[in-house]
């Protein structure tokens, strides 16, 4: 994945990577995210 040069991408990054606490909701939303990033929301049903 390219650099994220957004806060909102840092933290998503941060929070799947394990550097961020977050809890199990926020990580699959962190998850989704990135996701979304990479595919251009194309892999969201």
């Amino acid at each position: 994945m390219e650099p994220v040069d957004h806060p909102v991408g840092r933290y998503a990054l941060e929070v799947v990577a394990g550097d961020e606490t977050a809890g199990d909701l926020v990580w699959l939303a962190c998850d989704h995210h990135l996701l979304d990033l990479e595919t251009g929301a194309a892999g969201c049903s």
